[in-house]
C-alpha cells in the first residue's frame, strides 16, 4: 500500500519529498525533476534559470533587515541511483517510488528510495517556502548527473553563481566538516575468449546466484567489510572448479558503478557425470561463506539450479586451467565500527568540544562517532538523519524519525 508522506513534520520538507519520489529521475534523465523545481520557483516569482547541462538555479532576495547579508548558495542534486530488488517489475522510467512508514522511519518498497539527494532538494525548497525563515540573499543550485560522473556540477560556469558561501545538502554527517574525498575510476576489460557449442547429451547447465548481501555505497561503506556479490560468486566457482571445472557461459552482477554489488549470477556448464558433485561443491562453499559473513551479511544466500543448455560456453584448453588454490578461508568477518579509531579520536573530540586551539589551517576539526546506519545505494530507506539515501534492504531504517 502506497503511503502519503505529505503530513509528516516538518510538512514543507516532506511535502516536497513526497512529490519528488513520484517523479522518475534516474541519472541523465532528470528533466521532469528539473521542471518541478522550476515550477516551484516560478510560482513564488523567483528568478529561475536552467543552463545547457540541465542544472537549475533559483534566486530569492533577502528577508527584511537582512539585505546586507552575504549571499548563500544551497546546493543539491536532482538525480538518484535507480536500483531495485531482484524480481521487481518497477519501471524507473515511469513508476513512482513506493514508500511506507514503519516504526517512525520512511523506507522504499523494493527499490532505492531516492533520498540521496531528494531529501536535500526538498530541504532547499522548504527553506524557500517557509514564511518564518530569516535569511540573506539565497541562491539554490540543483545539479544533474551527480551519481554517474558529476557532469552537471562540472558544467557550472563561474559567472553563474554570485554567492561565495555554499551549503551542500548531500552530506553524510551534518556534524562534520569535510576536507577531502576519494575519487573513482572506470575500467573496461576485454578478455579474448574461444566459444564452443556445448553438447546437451554429455553436459549439464547450472545457474549459480549469490544474493541477499547488504551492499552499500562503494565509497562511504567500503570499510564495513561487507561482501561483494561478484567476488563471492567468483570465489564459489573457483573453489568448485578445483574439483569440477565449470565452463562459463555468462556472468553478470551489480547495477551501479558506485554501489557494492548485492547480487550476481552465472550460467555454467559441467560434464553430466559431474553435475551432482558440482552442485554439492557449490553448496558446501556457500555454507562456508554464510558462516564467514554472518555478522555483516546475515541475509546472504546462494542458489544453484539446473537451467536450459546455453547456446555457447567459453572454452579453455586443459593446460590453461587455473591451478592456484582458492584463497584460504579466514575467520568470520566482524562488523567494523564506522567511528574514528586510534589515538587521534579522543584528542579531536576534545578539540571540537572543549574549544581548544585550532589546527594550523584555522579550521576546527569535527569528529563525531555516530553510527552511520545502513547502506546507501540499494533498496530500502534513506533520509536526512544520516547519509541521504542510505538504503539497506526493503525494511532498512535510514530516514529520520518523523512525527506523525
Amino acid at each position: 500500500m502506497e503511503e502519503d508522506l505529505s503530513g509528516i513534520e516538518p510538512c514543507l520538507l516532506w511535502r516536497h519529498f513526497d512529490e519528488l519520489r513520484k517523479i522518475p529521475r534516474c541519472s541523465k534523465r532528470e528533466e521532469r525533476a528539473a521542471e518541478y523545481v522550476l515550477a516551484v520557483g516560478r510560482r513564488m516569482g523567483l528568478d529561475c534559470g536552467m543552463d545547457g547541462a540541465g542544472n537549475v538555479l533559483l534566486r530569492k532576495g533577502a528577508t527584511a533587515g537582512r539585505e546586507g547579508s552575504r549571499a548563500v548558495l544551497l546546493q543539491a542534486h536532482l538525480d538518484m541511483v535507480c536500483e531495485k530488488d531482484r524480481g521487481s517489475d518497477h519501471d524507473f522510467s515511469r513508476d513512482p517510488i513506493l514508500v511506507r512508514v514503519d516504526d517512525g522511519f520512511v523506507s522504499a518498497v523494493g527499490t532505492t528510495l531516492g533520498a540521496d539527494n531528494g531529501i536535500g532538494v526538498a530541504a532547499a525548497l522548504a527553506v524557500l517556502a517557509d514564511p518564518g525563515a530569516v535569511h540573506g540573499p539565497l541562491e539554490l543550485l540543483f545539479t544533474v548527473d551527480e551519481e554517474e560522473g558529476m557532469s552537471g556540477a562540472r558544467a557550472v560556469q563561474g559567472g553563474q553563481i554570485a554567492a561565495r558561501m555554499m551549503i551542500n545538502l548531500d552530506t553524510d554527517d551534518p556534524h562534520a566538516v569535510y576536507v577531502g574525498c576519494a575519487g573513482g575510476e572506470t575500467s573496461n576489460l576485454r578478455i579474448p575468449m574461444r566459444w564452443d557449442r556445448p553438447d546437451p547429451a554429455g553436459a549439464s547447465a547450472f545457474e549459480v546466484v549469490v544474493g541477499g548481501l547488504s551492499g552499500g555505497h562503494s565509497g562511504v561503506d567500503i570499510h564495513l567489510q561487507r561482501g561483494n556479490a561478484i567476488k563471492l560468486l567468483g570465489l564459489l566457482l573457483w573453489a568448485a572448479g578445483e574439483r569440477v571445472f565449470p565452463g562459463l557461459s555468462s556472468l553478470r552482477g551489480g547495477e551501479k558503478h558506485n554501489a557494492i554489488p548485492r547480487e550476481a549470477e552465472a550460467v555454467v556448464v559441467v560434464p553430466r557425470e559431474e553435475a551432482e558433485a558440482f552442485s554439492s561443491l557449490v553448496e558446501a562453499e556457500a555454507r562456508a561463506l554464510r558462516e564467514e559473513y554472518r555478522a555483516v551479511d546475515p541475509g546472504l544466500w546462494v542458489e544453484v539450479s539446473a537451467v536450459e543448455m546455453p547456446a555457447r560456453v567459453a572454452s579453455l584448453e586443459a593446460g590453461d586451467r587455473p591451478r592456484r588454490p582458492p584463497p584460504e578461508r579466514g575467520p568470520p568477518v566482524e562488523p567494523r565500527d564506522p567511528r574514528p579509531r586510534g589515538d587521534l579520536d579522543e584528542p579531536l573530540r576534545r578539540l571540537h568540544r572543549g574549544g581548544g586551539p585550532l589546527p594550523p589551517n584555522g579550521l576546527p576539526i569535527v569528529v563525531e562517532g555516530r553510527p552511520r546506519g545502513d547502506d546507501r545505494h540499494h533498496p530500502g530507506g534513506g533520509g536526512p538523519g544520516r547519509r541521504p539515501g542510505r538504503e539497506g534492504g526493503p525494511l532498512s531504517r535510514a530516514a529520520p524519525r518523523p512525527r506523525l
